[in-house]
């Protein structure tokens, strides 16, 4: 203890217990038990209210925050058709909205529960949109149609300065999917423009931050181990930091410097899994798991300290109703001292 004093100005406290309501980060020495105790901030996820109607096809959708979300779109399980339903988040249940204009899966979602954008993805039965609509609390109505018709890219940002990057398409504006697109589309709430290229093609990635500093990882092209990429509003770099397990289809929140990836499916033969990584802004660490194995699914959240999982499909590409909270805490742990 002495030396500790000593090396970093200030004293171990010594405790007969340890605290309820233990500090991030704080150190202490349990004199009844002997230990040095610790509180580090530790992540897990707890089960929610269920979704009104389980839908897949929705890893694209990222809207609001863990007290304010929105769910819309994605494939339901009593029929081939897309869905054009609409439900909100209020931070303990989900409400149905106004539904989508048309109905349609693997499109990217992005914005708040007030002000939101969807743009692209695929009609029925198998057809490439360019369409976009905006969404403003209560109903949507239609925008300006994306440049080339795309489907499974990845969207993030605010109504006035939205991204949508990566994803499958046909970049020369004809219908038919042509595998893994560079592209990157920027939205300022009436116009979309060409952005940088991204350095490798991918679809359903996860792409969150904003319209200047994004973050795009994970994702398939058509395998799953895509390197991370940081966006600065005009150009793509790539991080040499690599993911631990790479996927496609992954539920995504976060900034350039604080993201979460999870779920998903991966090789061989696009098993699903409920492994969840954390971005620190340089690597990647593995983080505790979903509840269970989830692909494709919603998500919300502004950082990685908090984050929703939204339905999605269970191995057998049945769609879930299943809604996760990801949330951090100070968390008590010895320390061996041996």
């Amino acid at each position: 203890m002495a030396i500790y004093k000593t090396e970093h100005g200030f004293q171990i406290k010594h405790r007969s217990s340890d605290p309820s309501s233990p500090i991030k980060g704080e150190i202490w020495y349990n004199t009844t038990t002997q230990t040095l105790k610790v509180a580090p901030e530790i992540g897990a996820w707890a089960s929610s209210t269920a979704v009104n109607t389980a839908r897949r096809s929705t890893s694209g959708v990222r809207v609001g925050t863990t007290t304010s979300a929105l769910f819309c779109g994605g494939l339901p399980n009593a029929t081939p058709t897309k869905s054009d339903l609409t439900e909100e988040w209020d931070g303990s249940s989900w409400t149905e909205s106004g539904d989508m204009n048309t109905g349609r899966d693997n499109h990217a979602v992005f914005g708040t529960q007030t002000a939101a954008v969807s743009a692209g993805g695929e009609l029925p039965p198998t057809n490439e949109s360019q369409a976009t609509e905006e969404y403003n609390g209560s109903s949507w109505s239609n925008g300006e149609n994306v440049p080339i018709y795309k489907v499974s890219a990845g969207g993030t940002g605010v109504l006035t300065a939205g991204l949508m990057a990566g994803g499958a398409g046909s970049p020369d504006g004809n219908p038919g999917t042509s595998g893994a697109t560079t592209t990157t589309l920027e939205y300022d709430g009436t116009d979309w423009t060409t952005g940088g290229a991204i350095n490798t093609a991918r679809y359903r990635a996860g792409v969150v931050g904003t319209q200047t500093a994004g973050l795009k990882f994970m994702g398939g092209n058509p395998g799953y181990t895509g390197p991370t990429e940081t966006y600065d509003g005009s150009s793509w770099t790539t991080n040499p930091a690599s993911v631990n397990a790479g996927r496609a289809a992954v539920g995504a929140v976060g900034t350039q410097t604080s993201a979460l990836g999870y779920g998903g499916y991966k090789a061989p033969s696009a098993t699903h899994t409920a492994e969840v990584e954390e971005w620190d802004g340089s690597t990647w660490s593995v983080q505790s798991t979903l509840s269970a194995a989830r692909a494709s699914p919603a998500s919300a959240g502004v950082n990685s300290s908090g984050a929703l999982c939204i339905s999605g499909a269970t191995p057998g590409w049945t769609a879930s109703t299943t809604t996760e909270l990801w949330s951090k805490a100070a968390t008590v742990r010895s320390v061996d001292t041996t």
